[in-house]
């Protein structure tokens, strides 16, 4: 009996360490750190409504950091608001980014063509051509109806 329990409770650590692994996997991403910070009114950019986007690839205040290779801002369709950065994972360059998705929200990488999915915040790739996904940023907004993306 006692050894029937070791076995199950080695197993259920096992399953347990491999879900943790493979969850921080799907965090995995190429795209190096910077700073990121901006802050903008939701009306003034019109991500009103869901289905929405706004790229930012040049500061336009003091206070912009736009990541590696610039933001792009996403009113996804389940009504949260979802930011990546929009340098290619597969790439790994500022200046070679996702282009303006389509309207269901996914964004093709110019160079290698890879696609990503935007309208669920995950960024994954959807051809296979990229093993890592976009890098996620955090989006918040307040009261005044201000968004704001933070690392």
């Amino acid at each position: 009996m006692a050894h029937s329990t070791i076995r199950f409770v080695g197993c259920f650590f096992l399953l347990l360490t491999a879900f943790a692994l493979s969850d921080c996997d799907s965090e995995y991403t190429t795209i190096p750190d910077r700073e990121v910070f901006l802050r903008r009114d939701i009306d003034v950019i019109k991500l009103n409504a869901p289905g929405t986007y706004k790229c930012f690839t040049k500061a336009e205040l003091t206070s912009d950091r736009l990541g590696f290779g610039g933001l792009i801002v996403v009113h996804a369709f389940n009504g949260e608001y979802y930011a990546f950065d929009m340098a290619c994972p597969k790439e790994v360059t500022p200046t070679i980014r996702i282009g303006n998705p389509d309207n269901m929200l996914v964004s093709t990488c110019g160079k290698c063509g890879e696609s990503y999915e935007l309208a669920f915040g995950l960024g994954t790739p959807t051809k296979g051509i990229s093993k890592a996904p976009l890098r996620v940023y955090n989006t918040y907004v307040d009261e005044n109806n201000y968004i704001y993306v933070t690392p």
